[in-house]
């Protein structure tokens, strides 16, 4: 009996070790079934209180979107400090060897981006981290269930963040030289047809080439495959690097994560995105649905 307990130990470690530092931008729901109950795996729920009270992935803790991406200098989806994003981490239990898997809600499609954004933070601050692939709807599909129960988080992490990866990050001024724009957002944006309350004018940045984000994905709200997004840049005309954006930098987070961890054709988020663009004074705006 000693023996087979140890060879469990070995095991567990092993599989531990496996996977920390090595994880995948996309994990299936089958996967996340089956490692469920592995020691390093944490599960973060990026719902809303209320649609997570109705039910999230057993043992799954909620994590606060706000505290992910914060208002600052006048925009509003910008980075959070790094001592803060730590120390909130380690509140939710995250340590140094967690494999993090976001998951997001399966209410709307949009709200994709609230893991993918987790994700492009928590990835380039040094984290493990991967995506569910297909939100809580793929895990509800499969016939795994759901529970009401919140988890007690009995010990606290042990997360230290790097510096953030500033070569994933566009700013401004980036924009302006940049070769390939993508505009993630729907058509009616990208034309001029619709304008957010964030974006100050109506329009899309001059040169920008129109990808919205439902092209990245299947009908059941997977991810397509490296070569069907690569295949979707050749059609669209899109070379390598790419700079995404959208109306406050969120749903841009789709278009790097598809582009960028999926197919790996290095890409990069515009976090200003039209909030920042539009209410610059010499920053060109192409508006078709404006003539």
């Amino acid at each position: 009996m000693r023996s087979v307990k140890w060879l469990y130990l070995i095991l567990v470690f092993v599989f531990a070790a496996a996977t920390i530092g090595n994880a995948q931008p996309l994990v299936s729901a089958k996967w996340l079934h089956d490692n469920l109950n592995a020691p390093n795996v944490v599960v973060l729920d990026v719902s809303s209180a209320k649609v997570y009270a109705q039910g999230h992935i057993p043992g799954a803790i909620r994590a606060d979107f706000k505290k992910i991406e914060v208002k600052r200098n006048g925009l509003v989806a910008e980075l959070p400090d790094k001592a803060a994003l730590q120390q909130y981490l380690r509140d939710l239990g995250i340590s140094n060897n967690s494999h993090v898997i976001v998951v997001w809600p399966d209410t709307k499609l949009k709200m994709v981006y609230y893991a993918t954004r987790t994700y492009f933070t928590l990835k380039n601050f040094g984290v493990n981290v991967s995506v569910l692939d297909g939100g809580l709807k793929a895990w509800k599909a499969n016939g795994y269930k759901v529970s009401t129960e919140v988890p007690t988080i009995t010990k606290k992490g042990n997360i230290t963040l790097k510096d953030f990866n500033k070569a994933a990050l566009a700013t401004l001024e980036d924009v302006k030289k940049a070769k390939y724009l993508v505009d993630d957002r729907p058509a009616d944006f990208y034309l001029g047809k619709k304008k957010h309350k964030v974006v100050a004018k109506p329009g899309t940045i001059k040169g920008a080439i129109n990808i919205p984000f439902t092209m990245y994905f299947n009908a059941d709200w997977t991810f397509k495959s490296a070569d069907a997004i690569k295949a979707l840049a050749k059609e669209k005309g899109v070379g390598t690097p790419a700079i995404h954006f959208c109306n406050s930098g969120n749903i841009a987070s789709i278009g790097w994560f598809a582009f960028n961890e999926i197919a790996k054709l290095p890409a990069r988020l515009y976090d200003g995105s039209m909030n920042e663009w539009a209410s610059c004074a010499d920053c060109a705006i192409a508006c078709a649905a404006c003539k």
